[in-house]
């Protein structure tokens, strides 16, 4: 049985995989996302739109996105990483998984597994760990393991 650690946030993901609460964890994929370290303004062309109001000759205001250009960025890259995560189960490379991500972006990539997934999905911890390097992060990931977690 091989269980997966995916830990990332908006900039970035490494995936980990691991047999056993003992064993070592081995570098599976890095996923860079250069985008997500990117400002909202490096992000976006040009300002928002303008919107005639009627009843007032001349009004105009600036009609903001509902989610930011960054915002858009990660969700995309949630995207991405799920179907990466679908296609792993679709190749029988996974059993099970645990996800490590800043809460906002965990929030933003569960609803985003799907059903088969999410009935893989042994335990997950709000936390940014993507730039701990790979020698510390057992320590860290202590809570993920869970009595279970290999059945």
């Amino acid at each position: 049985m091989t269980h997966w650690i995916l830990i990332a946030d908006a900039s970035g993901a490494r995936i980990f995989s691991t047999t056993g609460r003992n064993v070592p964890l081995n570098l599976v994929r890095e996923v860079p996302n250069p985008q997500g370290r990117s400002r909202n303004q490096e992000l976006v062309s040009d300002e928002p739109g303008r919107l005639r109001k009627s009843g007032t000759a001349g009004t105009r205001s600036a009609m903001d996105p509902r989610t930011t250009a960054h915002d858009e960025a990660a969700i995309h890259f949630a995207r991405d990483l799920a179907t990466l995560l679908r296609e792993a189960l679709n190749e029988n490379a996974l059993t099970s998984l645990s996800v490590v991500a800043p809460a906002h972006f965990l929030g933003t990539l569960r609803p985003l597994l799907g059903k088969e997934l999410e009935g893989r999905l042994r335990s997950s911890l709000p936390a940014d760990l993507v730039h701990v390097r790979s020698e510390e992060l057992r320590s860290h990931l202590e809570p993920l393991f869970v009595p279970g977690l290999f059945l």
